[in-house]
């Protein structure tokens, strides 16, 4: 991916979904990659969502063309 020019530099993103989602799925072919994230896991990212991060993701939910300055204007940030 770093030769492809799809990423900055080389990082440790993927031990870090590891440690972060136990049943995390990484399926790989010859031209796409693909992270399987279970909807019914029990993992800390799940349990770390703050009232904030719940508003924008059901505003981007409603309306995925949201721009940055939007959310911060319905949230009052």
């Amino acid at each position: 991916m770093l030769r492809a020019g799809f990423v900055e530099k080389m990082g440790s993103g993927i031990k870090r979904i590891r440690e972060l989602v136990p049943k995390v799925k990484f399926e790989i072919s010859s031209n796409w990659f693909r992270v399987v994230f279970d909807r019914n896991a029990d993992n800390k990212v799940g349990s770390k969502v703050t009232p904030n991060q719940n508003e924008i993701i059901n505003l981007m939910s409603e309306n995925p063309h949201i721009t940055k300055n939007e959310l911060f204007e319905k949230l009052d940030i």
